[in-house]
Order: structure tokens, then C-alpha cells, then sequence
């Protein structure tokens, strides 16, 4: 049997128009398909340049990417340089990711997060 080539993808997750101070979450944000995504990068950016700050794990094997939320910002600047990660991650085929962000700034604003990388 041939091996599948890698694909490569991007899984958006958006949290829309957050209220200041408040926290959105969303499980499962993403749903992997049939094929293992593994991620490389990860970038975010705020559409009315609010600062957000927020969280990602792998929920099927409950592991959390960060210790507590990042600030966006921190990650990707404005969006314009995805963050390498320093090990790619792989999420199985019909895993589940969790996502939380909550807005740090002063009015209501929408962030997405996206998540790079490819397909086995």
C-alpha cells in the first residue's frame, strides 16, 4: 500500500466578538478529520488589535501547550509571523483541541487563532 503524501493545512479557530475582560471558550474548537494533523506553528491576531490572551491543548490526550494562557501578541506579533513550535505536535485522526481566550483590553473584539501545519 503507498503512503499518503503530507497535505498542508490550517485549522482556524475564532473567537468572535468577545466582550473586555471576558473569557470564551470552545470544546472541542476543533474536530480532526480522518487524518493526523500535525502542527508547526501557530498564529493569532485580534481584528481590532485588542490584546487577548489565550490557551490550546490536545484534549483526547489532555495535554495543554502552555502553562497558562500567552498573550497573542507574544506568539505571533500581529499576526504577520506564525510562532514555530520547538517540536511539531501530532493530534491523532478524530482527536479533539480545546481552545480559551479571553480578552484583555479595553472593548469588544474577535481573535483568531490558527493553527499550521499538515496532514499525514
Amino acid at each position: 500500500m503507498a503512503e499518503r503524501a503530507k497535505v498542508p493545512y490550517i485549522y482556524q479557530i475564532d473567537f468572535d466578538d468577545v466582550a473586555s475582560g471576558s473569557t470564551s471558550y470552545q470544546s472541542p474548537a476543533i474536530q480532526v478529520g480522518s487524518r493526523p494533523f500535525v502542527m508547526t506553528h501557530i498564529a493569532a491576531y485580534s481584528e481590532g488589535d485588542q490584546d487577548f490572551s489565550f490557551l490550546i491543548k490536545d484534549d483526547t490526550v489532555t495535554q495543554q501547550f502552555m502553562n497558562a494562557r500567552v498573550f497573542h501578541k507574544a506568539i505571533s506579533k500581529t499576526g504577520t509571523r506564525p510562532f514555530e513550535l520547538p517540536v511539531p505536535w501530532r493530534f491523532e485522526a478524530n482527536s479533539t483541541i480545546y481552545a480559551e481566550a479571553k480578552n484583555e483590553g479595553t472593548s469588544t473584539d474577535t481573535l483568531h487563532i490558527l493553527l499550521i501545519g499538515y496532514l499525514e
